[in-house]
């Protein structure tokens, strides 16, 4: 399956996997529904099983506050919870976008 995700697999394609991305482009200053957005968080599905969005997004953000790398908060925050469940970790990864504030 790893390669049907990156490239689209002729033989799964029947099941809906696609290489053509989907493409949305959003005017934050203008479209008032995206005004307040702070984070664009980009992870693999190891952050994803373990975190809820609300919950990447309150980690990354106390991050911020306190002047730490967010997406390697919120790696940690991930293989802790793993650690603490007594699981093995997914692979992890973590990218975080800081947007400044709409005026």
């Amino acid at each position: 399956l790893q390669y049907s995700r990156a490239f689209g697999a002729k033989d799964l394609k029947i099941f809906g996997l696609s290489n053509i991305p989907d493409i949305k482009i959003i005017r934050m200053g203008r479209d008032s529904a995206y005004r307040h957005t702070r984070f664009l968080i980009l992870a693999s599905d190891g952050l994803w099983d373990v975190l809820s969005a609300q919950a990447a997004v309150e980690i990354a953000q106390a991050a911020c506050e306190k002047g730490l790398s967010p997406s390697e908060e919120l790696v940690k925050a991930v293989l802790t919870e793993q650690s603490n469940r007594k699981a093995r970790a997914d692979n992890i990864t973590a990218v975080v976008v800081q947007f400044d504030r709409v005026k």
